[in-house]
């Protein structure tokens, strides 16, 4: 399972195969989903079967790129094999770099891919087949370019909007459909648009929320292709986290649902996941009297207008903060994990879980809370529940953070202890990470003492 996204604060091709090969490829995933629905018959009947701890141990990280790198990290894939990107450069000079990763081994290639004022991170989405989908602006707007498959050349570039682009994401279901959401104009006056397109289309845009009042949108989509869409907007002088979600890619989106409203606040930061049965989890901070006060969380099904009323899992004092959370939904054991920074005098990046049908579980620290300050978590899940893997960055100065990785058993919520992958004196910042079946995982993340993408293996 690809990692979870969330909406920052304000202040921080299309191939088409042969008729031969579209029937081949048709048997080809239903097969593969009647293997993956055998696969969670028997990992719920056998409880070793996830129920054991990780055993695997983190590689010596690999450098992919030194000297231009321009923005953060994307990395997407089953761990064992991932495509990551980043751009490289320098002004209007810069190119999209995709780092493809060999199945086993922690060797990547890296080729640069298009050319020409590429300034937003880019994203990626790719599937357990080497079908892969890589986004971003090289002119501005919204522009793709698909793989169908690990040897596959990248086809040519399709420009989905004419707006420029805020916030966007990428997703590739269990039939290899291609989903992309993205936000223009942001945040004075964003409008959202939804482009859809069925393996071997054509891409289709559609507008779902044109208010021209949100700060911006994040979604998540599940392998059945059923996808929530959650939005941070504004109405007079209040701020308000509303959602809107779909069964498919051709059903009809819900009217939106405002799950928490604020006035006088700053944006608040969210994040959200869908689970295999379309169970929607959105968790987001609120910020009161100095600082994001409080965590909270609600949960939805697909397709349905009924909300849970918002729960408290963290808060602190006044002054002091919970930021940057991240969730991940467990297809097997269908738990969901959620994970976030919390400073008071020290800091610590805590998490909690929530079993279907239960509550959610105490906040537990992962790391040794210290006075050196915790970043921005990751975290992933891996689609046969085998693994739950968690990176986030630790500042011991001005010039010099930690990367750190920490793995879980999602049967038994236990934590490995802390990785440090990060080299010394560096100021490591941007961690992003992808699970895998069979406890896999892969890292990558920006050494800015180098302008370095770096990473590292889990297995």
């Amino acid at each position: 399972m690809a990692p979870t996204y969330r909406i920052l604060s304000r202040n921080e091709n299309n191939g088409s195969p042969a008729e031969g090969a579209g029937v081949h490829r048709r048997k080809m995933f239903e097969w593969r989903r009647l293997a993956s629905a055998a696969c969670l018959v028997l990992l719920a009947c056998v409880q070793g079967s996830y129920g054991q701890a990780p055993t695997g141990n983190w590689s010596a990280s690999v450098t992919l790129d030194s000297g231009n790198v321009m923005t953060q990290p994307a990395i997407s894939g089953p761990a064992d094999v991932a495509t990551a990107v980043w751009t490289s450069g320098q002004s209007s000079a810069t190119s999209l770099k995709v780092a493809q990763k060999t199945s086993g081994v922690n060797l990547w290639q890296v080729a640069a891919m298009a050319e020409g004022g590429i300034t937003l991170p880019p994203v990626v989405a790719e599937s357990s087949d080497g079908t892969a989908i890589a986004g971003m602006s090289a002119v501005g707007y919204p522009t793709v370019s698909t793989r169908n498959g690990f040897n596959a050349s990248w086809g040519p570039q399709v420009t989905l909007s004419s707006g420029g682009v805020y916030l966007w994401r990428l997703f590739l279901d269990g039939q290899d459909n291609a989903v992309a959401l993205t936000s223009d104009n942001c945040p004075s006056t964003c409008s959202t648009y939804v482009a859809d397109r069925p393996y071997g289309g054509s891409w289709t845009t559609k507008l779902i929320n044109g208010n021209g009042t949100t700060y911006g949108a994040i979604s998540a989509l599940n392998a059945s292709g059923m996808m929530a869409a959650v939005f941070v907007g504004v109405q007079g002088s209040a701020l308000n986290i509303t959602v809107r979600t779909r069964t498919s890619s051709t059903g009809a989106w819900t009217a939106a649902q405002q799950l928490w409203s604020g006035t006088g606040t700053v944006t608040p930061q969210v994040a959200v996941a869908i689970d295999v049965n379309g169970l929607v989890t959105v968790a987001w901070n609120v910020y009161a009297n100095g600082g994001y006060t409080s965590l909270e969380a609600s949960q939805g099904q697909a397709g349905s207008s009924t909300w849970s009323a918002p729960v408290i899992l963290d808060s602190v004092a006044s002054g002091y903060n919970v930021q940057s959370p991240v969730v991940a939904a467990v297809p097997v054991t269908g738990d969901v994990v959620a994970a976030w920074s919390r400073r008071t005098t020290v800091s610590a990046i805590e998490t909690s879980y929530l079993s279907r049908g239960g509550s959610w579980s105490a906040p537990v620290a992962v790391n040794t809370p210290s006075a050196n300050g915790a970043g921005k978590p990751s975290l992933a899940a891996s689609p046969d529940g085998s693994l739950v893997a968690l990176t986030w960055v630790s500042s011991f100065s001005k010039t010099a953070a930690a990367f750190n990785a920490a793995v879980e058993n999602p049967a038994t919520h236990q934590w490995t202890p802390p990785a440090l992958l990060s080299t010394t004196g560096d100021l490591s910042s941007q961690p992003v990470v992808t699970c895998g079946p069979s406890g896999t995982a892969t890292a990558v993340w920006l050494g800015t003492k180098h302008y370095s993408v770096v990473a590292a293996t889990y297995k």
